[in-house]
């Protein structure tokens, strides 16, 4: 049987090479997007189908609207990946706990102390180091890179306020279909608007990209959220940050700023105190 940390652990490490899945494979936005999307959406239906499952049986508003914000998240999730450095991106896309936890005292009501506050302002802190070597203009890519990953990072806290409220009555792989669906819609015509289609080799890597980052790694994950208690999952979860990073100065040779170090571990060290 597998060790549960194991488990974690390997999600984490396929989640963290999606950079370079991203920067090898050198392909708009809204491809990659489709891609991404397209490949666990079909797989997933076809599972519903077999099983005589309904994913679609209750929740509808609240099922669209989550997917719906999908749609935006996963085309600026990977605008910014082509835009600024990995490292850059993967730390401000863990801005989204920090998010979640001002959203959920928000709409759900739940407390927020002047701890979590202080933490929240730490973690914008060490989004403004980010920001630091960035001119506010659109031309500069990594203004836009990083500006993009924060987006996506609140909407993706706004989709997890909703698949909170939805966990309760639709099962794990139906969330992860929902994340997916609309999106796989919304992109798959805008596949072929873009001039430049993807080569052969091209779609085999994606579609394998597609299969590890959201279909098999949620299978590890979601065996050692059965057997770990929540916060050590979240605590655990961070290694995708850190093998992100690896994976780009090993792979692609970049190079890691100092304000990336200094913003990362106000981001990070601010999201886990929340987190505990």
């Amino acid at each position: 049987m597998l060790n549960p940390y194991l488990a974690v652990v390997i999600a984490t490490i396929i989640w963290g090479s999606s950079g370079v899945f991203i920067r090898y494979l050198n392909l708009p936005p809204s491809t990659l997007a489709f891609f991404r999307t397209f490949v666990p959406t079909v797989i997933l239906l076809a599972y519903f189908i077999i099983k005589k499952i309904n994913p679609f049986r209750d929740g509808l508003k609240l099922i669209f609207l989550a997917s719906s914000i999908g749609v935006m998240e996963f085309f600026l999730y990977f605008v910014a990946y082509k835009n600024t450095s990995i490292a850059n991106s993967v730390i401000v896309l863990y801005t989204w706990p920090v998010f979640a936890a001002v959203l959920s005292a928000i709409f759900l009501r739940e407390t927020v102390s002047k701890k979590d506050m202080l933490l929240f302002l730490a973690a914008f802190t060490g989004v403004i180091f980010v920001y630091a070597r960035s001119e506010i203009s659109l031309s500069d890519k990594n203004f836009v890179g990083v500006s993009s990953m924060l987006i996506a990072a609140i909407l993706f806290a706004f989709m997890i306020i909703i698949f909170k409220k939805l966990s309760s009555r639709h099962s794990n792989y139906e969330i992860i279909f929902y994340h997916n669906f609309m999106s796989a819609i919304v992109f798959l015509p805008i596949l072929f608007i873009n001039r430049s289609y993807p080569t052969a080799s091209q779609s085999a890597i994606a579609t394998v990209y597609a299969l590890l980052i959201g279909l098999f790694a949620y299978i590890p994950y979601y065996f050692g959220l059965k057997h770990l208690k929540a916060s050590t999952l979240s605590l655990i979860s961070y290694l995708e940050v850190v093998s992100g990073i690896l994976f780009a100065i090993v792979l692609l040779h970049d190079t890691l700023t100092l304000n990336a170090v200094v913003g990362g571990a106000l981001i990070i060290g601010s999201t886990v105190l929340i987190k505990k």
